[in-house]
């Protein structure tokens, strides 16, 4: 007769420090949604929560609490609860649970951090970028706490992007009571570069946040990848980010300062089979 083997599971060193941030961040926003000390927003994954965490919102991401419904094995319980409104058994799980878990009163969150409920919202903001789901979603719950609901609606499929479809975003932008500029620009380009830094402090007299998300790559095989992608990804990812934080600086250091904040990918460290030329740029400037 075989013993059998028993599962030693091994403890993940960032684990306990990821608890305790979590932990932080849930009990700060349920503290201001219980005292109003703070306004909270909620937010979908693909933003805009920049333009919300400047304004000063605790931003809290339903998404997240999805998730969580669905690695406690608690979506099954409470999926059906949102069906029977009428919501479709087809649509996204992570709404189908939440809507569920509001509904039966249920959350991870009081296992996890000794929380009830999940935090009340002073507004709602969407972005439809990821999927068209989050406007009914969030819609649902702007009228169960009777809350503002706004949304950005990202054009799909576009192909080649065009001027119209910046200034669309620009407008909707906008419409959330902030300023845009549209500044079309090849960041690979130095002169182009500085115009469009140049424009930007005209326009609103200061630069206080940078954010170096550009990237490019070639989708072929490392022994396929020509001089010209190679440079064309090292111009993109790499001299853009470095030549653009570098004018910025200028005029942050002067005015006291400001962030800068460079967008990275896991691609800086593991390869795909059709993009292994991406990881070389990625860790110039996450390191």
């Amino acid at each position: 007769m075989t013993e059998e083997k028993k599962v030693v599971r091994k403890n993940i060193m960032s684990t306990r420090e990821m608890g305790r941030i979590m932990a932080e961040y849930f009990h700060e926003m349920d503290q201001a949604s219980k005292t109003g000390d703070k306004k909270v927003a909620w937010c979908t994954s693909v933003g805009p929560a920049e333009l919300l965490l400047a304004m000063g919102f605790l931003v809290y991401y339903p998404e997240n609490h999805g998730a969580m419904l669905g690695s406690t094995r608690m979506a099954t319980d409470l999926i059906p609860h949102a069906n029977a409104l009428g919501y479709s058994p087809d649509i996204c799980s992570y709404l189908t649970s939440d809507i569920g878990s509001f509904l039966k009163g249920e959350t991870p969150l009081t296992k996890a951090f000794g929380i009830e409920s999940v935090p009340k919202p002073d507004v709602l903001v969407f972005n439809t970028n990821q999927c068209r789901d989050v406007k009914d979603w969030f819609a649902w719950y702007s009228r169960k706490f009777n809350v503002p609901l706004l949304g950005v609606h990202t054009p799909r499929e576009i192909g080649e992007i065009t001027d119209d479809h910046l200034q669309s975003i620009a407008k909707e932008i906008e419409a959330l009571d902030r300023s845009a500029l549209v500044v079309p620009t090849d960041l690979t380009d130095l002169s182009q570069l500085q115009k469009m830094v140049d424009q930007v402090q005209a326009k609103f007299g200061r630069i206080d946040i940078l954010i170096n998300n550009a990237a490019w790559t070639p989708t072929v095989e490392a022994l396929e990848v020509t001089e010209e992608q190679w440079d064309q990804t090292i111009a993109t990812s790499l001299k853009a980010v470095f030549f653009l934080s570098q004018a910025v600086a200028r005029i942050m250091i002067p005015q006291g300062g400001g962030k800068i904040i460079n967008m990275g990918s896991t691609l800086g460290e593991v390869s795909l089979p059709a993009v292994r030329s991406m990881p070389r740029p990625k860790p110039g400037f996450t390191i």
